[in-house]
């Protein structure tokens, strides 16, 4: 607000305004850049490859296997009930390449712990290459694989892309344009 009322000071049309529109224009200006810190700070939380979080969301993203390394990380330094709190409160996660890797059972736990703090209260958001008929097979634990499959899937969105990868189609636009 310091450097919003010292502009103002060097504007000769904003000096002329009464004081009640100059305290509007403050606080307006306070609002904004309160607003664009708080977006500056979800886009480092969130960790997205590309910017989002434009609708005041907080969101983290994960690909699977970075999420086993920092839940690995967690249970090491014994703040993994911290990071389970701070992935509980984030409005979405995106958990990225779901199936790409054979998973350990202790991240098998790990994982129904986290769908279960978010159900039915947060979003959830799992991309995979790997179709959901096959994922009870891949998780390789009938009880906990009926667990989280039961939190995932309820309530849940399913979409199927078809077609050609688009990482494919990038290289052949760009030398199209070229």
């Amino acid at each position: 607000m310091g450097r919003a009322l010292e502009h103002q000071d060097r504007n000769p049309e904003v000096e002329a305004l009464p004081f009640e529109d100059r305290l509007i224009l403050l606080l307006q200006h306070e609002v904004a850049a309160q607003q664009s810190h708080r977006l500056a700070q979800r886009l480092r939380w969130a960790r997205l490859p590309q910017t989002a979080c434009r609708q005041d969301y907080s969101v983290r993203y994960f690909q699977v296997p970075r999420l086993t390394d920092e839940l690995l990380h967690a249970g090491a330094q014994q703040k993994k009930s911290a990071f389970f709190k701070l992935l509980a409160k984030a409005d979405l996660l995106v958990l990225d390449d779901f199936g790409l890797t054979p998973l350990a059972d202790p991240f098998k736990r790990d994982l129904l712990e986290i769908v279960d703090d978010r159900f039915d209260k947060k979003s959830t958001l799992i991309t995979s290459q790997m179709p959901v008929e096959a994922w009870h097979a891949h998780l390789d634990d009938p009880t906990l694989a009926d667990a989280i499959l039961d939190r995932l899937v309820h309530n849940a969105y399913q979409i199927e892309l078809k077609g050609e990868s688009m990482r494919k189609r990038k290289p052949l636009e760009r030398a199209a344009k070229a």
